[in-house]
Parts: C-alpha cells; sequence; structure tokens
C-alpha cells in the first residue's frame, strides 16, 4: 500500500514513484494549480539574469518554467532529495537554453554558500520534511539579503475531494 504523505519523505525506495509522478503530472494540468505557482513565481520579482533555487524540484516543471523569468543569462539550480525525481527534471530541462544545476541535497542543510541566490521557492513540500523551520532557515542563509524566500503549502483543513470513483484519481493509492 502507497502512503502518499509518508512516501514522499523517501520516493527513491517508496516502491511506487511512477504514482508519485502522475499525481504530480495531474496537479500540474489543473488550472487552481497553474495559477498559484504563477502567483509564487511573481512573488519573487525574477529578472533576466538573475539566479534562482527550486528547493524539493520534483520532476522539474517548476524549474523550467522558471526559465521565463531568469532568461538564457540566468540560473535555475534545483535540488532533491530523490536521484530518481532529479533525472525526471534533469530530462525535462535538457532542451532549455536557460542553465540549470541539479543538485541531490537535504533541504534542512543546502550545500551552498550564504548569500548565493536571488530568490529560493519551496512548493507544498516543507509538510513532508521533519523540520520545516530548518528547511525556510537555510533557503533564508542561501538567499541575498534583498532576496525573496517564497514558500507555498496547502491548507489541509479546508482541502475536500469527493468522488465515487476513486480509481481515476492517481493521487490516491
Amino acid at each position: 500500500m502507497t502512503y502518499f504523505a509518508s512516501d514522499f519523505q523517501d520516493l527513491d525506495n517508496s516502491g511506487n514513484i511512477e504514482n508519485f509522478i502522475r499525481c504530480l503530472e495531474l496537479q500540474q494540468s489543473l488550472d487552481l494549480y497553474k495559477y498559484y505557482k504563477q502567483k509564487t513565481f511573481e512573488k519573487m520579482q525574477l529578472k533576466p539574469g538573475d539566479s534562482v533555487l527550486e528547493v524539493e524540484c520534483g520532476t522539474g516543471n517548476d524549474a523550467l518554467w522558471l526559465t521565463n523569468y531568469v532568461g538564457e543569462t540566468g540560473k535555475v539550480t534545483a535540488v532533491d532529495r530523490s536521484q530518481f525525481m532529479l533525472n525526471q527534471a534533469k530530462e525535462r530541462t535538457k532542451k532549455s537554453s536557460t542553465k540549470f544545476e541539479f543538485i541531490l541535497a537535504n533541504t534542512e542543510q543546502l550545500p551552498f554558500p550564504d548569500a548565493n541566490f536571488t530568490a529560493a521557492r519551496v512548493d507544498r513540500t516543507l509538510q513532508h520534511i521533519a523540520q520545516p523551520q530548518k528547511a525556510i532557515a537555510e533557503m533564508a542563509r542561501v538567499v541575498q539579503s534583498n532576496g525573496w524566500v517564497v514558500a507555498f503549502e496547502p491548507d489541509w483543513e479546508t482541502l475536500v475531494i469527493g468522488s465515487e470513483q476513486r480509481t481515476i484519481n492517481p493521487c490516491i493509492g
């Protein structure tokens, strides 16, 4: 049995990573997700030439979208604790002319010097991290003093999903 929330903590050993990828792709296709993601990108106030950190990049879709802001002269650095997800992200971004760097890393101990990025972003990940406050502190450490750290997390207490056809939703195991 797949336990969606807890298995996200260690995808490479979850035994069903394809299910997680299908779920992420389904979410990415929804207008609500597109809308809020656009807002998180705008909040970072990125411009061409900037360097941005995408924390827990997943399949790389958001890292690829960030190229619209930093352009060909900018750089997107994407970290994830899953080598499989990093491989997915590398594959999806390989045709982009923006410079990418993909790093296997623990979000609570980012392997970058202080003030290394213009901005950093994390999306629906803190809920899966043992010490989310430490992850935010690390993101703030690696962002320049005039930069932005943007974090988005769902409010699970107000989320309602209803369907009699549970088998058609790849997010429910």
